[in-house]
């Protein structure tokens, strides 16, 4: 996994509902999504991933490598994509967050059922239990909607290591604020197991939190709960590229970073400029409650 920027986003929970209050009675013409202004109407999550340049149009060169973007969907290895692997629509009809838009299918429950000592949370070998347990009945696992930006298409550069980044070579910021926009912050997840990846992608859509220990301005903060987030961000990122995850500060002893309990890391894939998340929550902070967003540098495992 490559050291790169992220961007670090926290819902405010007043954001949604004056949104919707906001919506006129007549809803957008159907795959409007605003934060794309001007931009054609998306197109369903299935033309999304084979529309690798982004354009609304599925080219010649693009059909193509239809059989090898569906093949990348077969995260069970079974020879089929069955409908729990395909991607889900962003919201319901309307596009993204549109009338009957909502959270979809709910996540899959494994905590109650591999919890034996009922601490609220699965140690190693109860987390061993639900991974196999996962990993061999994955075609019934039931998946939430999407649930923030973010996107991108199979087939980008190949995946390579980043450059190693010791702890003592992030710049510390103990007296800044999380979202202060003038400093960039280094955030070091460190994983105890090397399949770390692999075990996140099969708890994707679960209540499992994966233990990881985050470090931040010289500050440990040990057994935050990790899993990955987003929809198109999962499932058209490619393995060891850079996907989404959130971050839960207060799985363990630790109960918040600078105040926040929960952080989403959103990895931009279809934003080039890293720009898009954080100039638009800033203007829309200035007029309506809207989420904070900031930069992270995220470092995993040292790279």
């Amino acid at each position: 996994m490559r050291s790169k920027v992220s961007c670090c986003s926290l819902l405010l929970l007043l954001a949604s509902g004056l949104w919707a209050y906001a919506q006129p009675p007549v809803g957008p013409p159907r795959g409007f999504d605003p934060q794309r202004p001007g931009q054609p109407p998306r197109l369903d999550p299935i033309s999304e991933l084979l529309d690798r340049d982004g354009n609304g149009e599925i080219s010649q060169e693009e059909m193509l490598k239809i059989g090898e973007i569906l093949k990348g969907l077969d995260r069970n290895l079974d020879g089929k994509v069955d409908s729990f692997e395909l991607p889900r629509p962003q919201g319901g009809p309307g596009g993204r967050g549109g009338p009957g838009g909502g959270r979809g299918r709910q996540e899959t429950k494994l905590v109650d059922q591999f919890d034996a000592d009922r601490d609220g949370r699965l140690n190693d070998p109860e987390r061993k239990k639900a991974r196999d347990f996962q990993a061999e009945n994955s075609s019934n696992v039931q998946r939430r909607g999407p649930r923030g930006p973010g996107g991108g298409r199979p087939g980008g550069s190949e995946a390579r290591p980043g450059p190693k980044v010791a702890l003592s070579d992030a710049e510390h910021f103990p007296d800044a604020s999380l979202y202060d926009g003038t400093v960039l912050r280094t955030f070091f997840l460190e994983f105890s197991n090397d399949d770390w990846e692999k075990e996140l992608a099969t708890f994707y859509r679960t209540d499992v939190m994966v233990p990881a220990q985050l470090t931040v301005d010289g500050k440990t903060y040990n057994s935050i709960g990790v899993s990955f987030r987003g929809n198109s961000s999962f499932f058209a990122v490619g393995e060891g590229q850079k996907r989404s995850f959130n971050l839960t500060i207060d799985n363990g002893a630790e109960k918040d970073l600078y105040g926040y309990r929960t952080l989403n890391l959103l990895n931009a894939h279809s934003d080039p400029s890293f720009l898009r998340e954080v100039i638009y929550n800033h203007i829309a902070r200035q007029y309506v409650p809207a989420p904070k967003a900031n930069y992270v540098r995220l470092v995993i495992n040292g790279k």
